[in-house]
């Protein structure tokens, strides 16, 4: 590589990085009032925070794991099966393969800590 190539590689990588260390996590009742339209806002943060895992693991744009749409669908319609998840817009058969059941798994487990707080 030229160090041009290099230099801008390297700068690239600094700001991704920047920009996900800005990111703040939100409290939880400023979430439910942006939020406020959305059936179940409260499930708005674990879902964000598993894409940012995802998205971090993977080493891809965010969008590229679920669009903020999509992630909002979800969110609103809090689906417990397969079916359900799959009318989500923006959710098809490949999302599906890729992180159905680790999503369904992600909503049953916080529905689970709602009803017991």
């Amino acid at each position: 590589k030229t160090r041009n190539e290099v230099l801008s590689d390297t700068s690239l990588k600094f700001k991704a990085e920047k920009q996900r260390s800005a990111k703040t996590v939100r409290d939880t009742s400023e979430l439910h009032d942006i939020y406020s339209d959305n059936r179940h806002p409260e499930l708005i943060e674990p879902l964000t925070e598993w894409r940012t895992e995802q998205y971090m693991t993977q080493n891809v744009p965010a969008y590229c794991i679920l669009t903020q749409k999509t992630l909002l669908g979800i969110a609103d319609a809090c689906p417990s099966t397969k079916e359900e998840l799959l009318a989500v817009s923006g959710f098809g058969k490949a999302k599906w393969d890729k992180y159905g059941p680790e999503i369904l798994d992600l909503i049953s487990v916080f529905l689970h800590r709602q009803r017991q707080d």
